[in-house]
């Protein structure tokens, strides 16, 4: 009832849009975190199209079911780059190191790249979008290109999204630097209080990825904006700071807090699902013992590439909780190898969200991703988190900092003493579950929820367009300006000229002084 006082609301205060939704499907998670902010923009009274942006063929869902969909044709390259990745049996074989954190993205980037360049060359795709006459369109920021792309379609509102918390290469578009002292990267596994050589491999990683992307001229959108609108003067870089708002898939009980510009706005949880009633089926497993432990590791990381010894390790470590239903979400081609071990359940679909909000599931092994953090943060569930790439290792320290859970090394998951160690304190130890408890009930006594916080936001938007009055003056300052060396330099060398003079008078002082003992002594 709520609910639908809230959604009228909406209807009788704010003017329906007309809005664009880019949602290129080259990650399951983001696919549907994108279709998902689509429909609240339509159960809100809004006008909205998805441009479909095909490229990962192994993704057939859209995201959205209540939205128009502009379904836009993947090319041979792009799909044959995502089919054969690689990632899955990458992610357990990679290192920590930004080198090989970024290999194991690189087939997403490189995707991402192309099918910006096909939007630009592109005039009958915006010719067609010229004609729908859009009051605002919507990207991902990891999507930068579109900011762009947006204007030489002549879309001038815009709002940010991301599905993660914002990129640390993101804050310079809205004025911010990245202070890596205090702040971990989107791929460092660092809490926010850091040693001297955490805080010095921050700092190099941020350094190595806004140099690759300075460097790798192949991301030069403007030299093709330039070809393809040259009377335009697009900046794609300059058009992601022209955000109305950006929408950050994070909250701020859980995100490291920190520095922001105005316009981003914390909606973690926006797309989380109505927790469903369990089926008999699955209300029978979560009976069988005492607790219950549920192990995903997302839609990239497959159980079929899982390594024999990692999964041995794991189901040894299961072996030693006989009072524990320990649920495997697996392949559905993979369902044979824990035959031996009673209190394991293999399979290949779990109603993921439905489990958690159950509150019968005492802990959940995760690869770290966003939305499983979101759920668990949601429904006070402890965690163990062991991350793999991307954000995954920023989100589990987040949850390590909440005091919500534990991380652990892939690596170390074919020592099952390791794990058991572990498994035995999230189990056992009420301070854990104390701690979830206590963010599940701050996020939901939140005093505006995310619905309200996005699709307000979005009418705001709509209503007024750009918003310079929220940009930070440093948007227009120059790199000189912003770090204040137009003024330390000439102070600097102010100061070094005053005490050279001194130097030197003193100098000529003492000089004299001898040359008068001298002449007396002669």
């Amino acid at each position: 009832m709520v609910s639908l006082l809230f959604l009228f609301s909406l209807f009788v205060t704010l003017s329906p849009l007309k809005i664009l939704v880019y949602n290129g499907k080259f990650a399951y998670s983001h696919v549907m975190y994108m279709g998902r902010i689509a429909d609240l923009l339509v159960e809100a009274g809004h006008d909205v199209t998805v441009l479909l942006g095909e490229m990962d063929p192994a993704i057939t869902a859209n995201g959205s079911t209540l939205a128009k969909i502009h379904s836009y044709p993947s090319t041979h390259q792009i799909s044959s780059r995502l089919t054969h990745s690689g990632a899955a049996a990458n992610a357990w074989n990679s290192s920590y190191s930004d080198s090989d954190q970024l290999k194991l993205l690189l087939a997403i980037i490189h995707s991402n790249r192309d099918q910006g360049f096909r939007f630009i060359r592109d005039k009958k795709l915006a010719h067609w979008v010229k004609e729908q006459k859009f009051d605002m369109a919507i990207s991902e920021l990891i999507n930068n290109f579109m900011f762009g792309v947006f204007k030489a379609w002549e879309i001038e509102t815009t709002v940010g999204v991301s599905a993660t918390p914002i990129h640390e290469t993101h804050r310079k578009h809205f004025g911010l630097t990245f202070p890596s002292s205090i702040v971990p990267g989107m791929t460092q596994g660092y809490a926010d209080t850091m040693t001297y050589m955490e805080r010095l491999k921050n700092t190099v990683g941020y350094a190595f990825i806004e140099a690759y992307f300075f460097f790798d001229f192949s991301f030069d959108f403007n030299a093709a904006f330039k070809k393809h609108y040259p009377t335009k003067k697009i900046d794609f870089r300059h058009e992601i700071g022209e955000v109305s708002f950006v929408c950050t898939n994070t909250h701020p009980y859980i995100d490291t807090p920190q520095s922001m510009s105005p316009k981003f706005l914390d909606v973690g949880g926006l797309v989380l699902p109505t927790v469903n009633p369990l089926s008999q089926e699955w209300i029978d497993i979560l009976s069988l013992r005492k607790k219950n432990v549920i192990l995903s590791f997302g839609s990239i990381v497959t159980s079929k590439a899982t390594p024999k010894d990692i999964k041995f390790g794991l189901l040894e470590a299961f072996k030693q909780f006989p009072d524990v239903t320990f649920i495997y979400k697996v392949d559905k081609d993979d369902t044979a190898f824990a035959k031996d071990y009673p209190n394991v359940v293999l399979s290949p679909w779990i109603p993921q969200n439905d489990l958690l909000g159950s509150h019968k599931i005492d802990v959940f092994l995760t690869h770290g991703g966003l939305n499983s953090l979101q759920e668990l943060s949601h429904y006070g569930v402890v965690a163990l988190t062991i991350p793999f790439f991307g954000d995954q290792h920023k989100n589990s320290k987040l949850i390590e900092r909440a005091g919500a859970g534990l991380t652990f090394k892939k690596e170390d998951l074919s020592s099952p003493h390791k794990l058991v160690k572990l498994l035995q304190d999230l189990l056992y130890n009420k301070i854990y579950k104390q701690k979830a408890t206590r963010l599940a009930s701050m996020i939901a006594d939140r005093p505006f929820t995310s619905k309200e916080i996005f699709l307000k936001h979005v009418a705001f938007a709509g209503k007024y367009g750009k918003l310079p009055e929220l940009d930070l003056a440093s948007r227009k300052l120059t790199f000189i300006q912003f770090y204040l060396l137009d003024i330390i330099l000439p102070v600097l060398s102010g100061v070094l000229l005053f005490l050279y003079i001194i130097y030197r008078t003193f100098v000529f002082t003492i000089g004299l002084f001898r040359t008068f003992a001298k002449l007396k002594s002669d």
